[in-house]
C-alpha cells in the first residue's frame, strides 16, 4: 500500500534493480500503482523511483542479506543521487524529508517509506504531503547494458557469486543477470 496524505494506492509492482559500477554496486527500487479508487488525481496511476543503496565490493555474500538496510535524505535530490526518490503522477517531483527501510519479513523483503512529496493538483494535494510505502519487494535482478554473459558475471563477481545468477537478455538486447 501507497500513501499520499489520506489517499491510498495499491502497490501492483514493487521490484528492486541493481547496477553494477567500477566500485559498488546500485541499488533501485520501482513501485507501480494503480489509480486511486475514487479516481483522484484524475486516475493517474503514482510511480516512484528510489535509488536508495550503495554497496561496496563483497559487501555481503548472497542479495538477500542486503536487507536489513536503512537510508535517509532530507534534500529534494534527483535520483542522480544516492539516496534519492522521485515521484511522478502528473510530472517528476523529488520525494524529501524521507526515512526508508528494507527488511525480512517472512522470509520475504519488504520496503517502507516515510517521506514528503509535491503533487501539485489542488489546494488540498499541493506541496509537503506526507508519503508512506509499505510493500513487500521483488528482486527483478542486475543491468549491464548491451554486454556479452561473460563480461555481465565477470562484474558482477566483484559483489556476488555469479553462480546465484541466470543470464536473462531482455527482448530488447538488454543483459541482466537474475536471481534463481
Amino acid at each position: 500500500m501507497m500513501r499520499i496524505a489520506d489517499l491510498e494506492f495499491e502497490v501492483t509492482s514493487c521490484r528492486i534493480e541493481a547496477y553494477c559500477h567500477v566500485e559498488k554496486m546500485q541499488w533501485d527500487i520501482q513501485i507501480e500503482c494503480n489509480s486511486h479508487a475514487d479516481g483522484k488525481f484524475h486516475g493517474y496511476k503514482p510511480v516512484l523511483s528510489l535509488s536508495l543503496f550503495e554497496t561496496p565490493a563483497q559487501a555481503f555474500s548472497h542479495w538477500t542479506d542486503l536487507a536489513p538496510r536503512n537510508a535517509r535524505w532530507g534534500d529534494k535530490n534527483d535520483t542522480d543521487v544516492t539516496p534519492s526518490g522521485m515521484l511522478y503522477i502528473f510530472e517528476h517531483t523529488p520525494i524529501f524529508e524521507s526515512y526508508a527501510r528494507c527488511a525480512n519479513r517472512g522470509g520475504e523483503m519488504y520496503v517502507k517509506l516515510d517521506g514528503k512529496c509535491d503533487v501539485y493538483f489542488d489546494e488540498q494535494y499541493d506541496t509537503d504531503l506526507e508519503l508512506h510505502l509499505d510493500s513487500p519487494v521483488v528482486f527483478r535482478g542486475v543491468w549491464f547494458g548491451r554486454r556479452p554473459e561473460s563480461d555481465c558475471r565477470k562484474a558482477i563477481s566483484h559483489f556476488l557469486n555469479p553462480d546465484d545468477f541466470d543470464y536473462a537478455p531482455t527482448e530488447n538486447g538488454v543483459s541482466m543477470l537474475t536471481p534463481k
